[in-house]
């Protein structure tokens, strides 16, 4: 797994133009060169997730690093109709391009998690949408 590779690049390596990571997995962000952080890792997590529900990476033909800049990801819903709204929302939702836009810690996202698996046993609240 990535996860954190980007972290542990030194500023020496973040000086060369290089991209390192596993292209089916890696944040608009990272690919570009921008400053990486826990959200890059969120993205990953988003791909990984998705990759496990719909058998596959978001992006596998073409060119999957320019996909990852600017497509949107194909609702895993729409690859495999047995997963629930609630967790198709959260996967988009780790995958947004804009990472201003992504849950702003894993933290949030679990606690969404948690209120959604409450919400399906009939413990809770539960919606289609995922909470801003």
């Amino acid at each position: 797994m990535d996860f954190g590779l980007a972290a542990v690049v030194t500023e020496a390596m973040a000086k060369v133009t290089s991209v390192r990571g596993t292209p089916f997995y890696m944040a608009p962000e990272q690919i570009l060169g921008e400053e990486i952080s826990a959200l890059s890792d969120q993205y990953a997590l988003g791909c990984t997730l998705y990759h496990m529900v719909t058998g596959r990476p978001p992006f596998v033909e073409g060119d999957v690093l320019y996909h990852h800049i600017h497509t949107a990801p194909v609702s895993p819903r729409e690859r495999n109709p047995r997963i629930p709204v609630w967790l198709d929302a959260i996967l988009l939702r780790t995958m947004l391009k804009d990472r201003t836009r992504r849950f702003p810690s894993v933290g949030v996202l679990l606690q969404e998690v948690d209120r959604c698996l409450a919400g399906a046993r009939g413990n809770g609240p539960l919606s289609g949408t995922v909470t801003p």
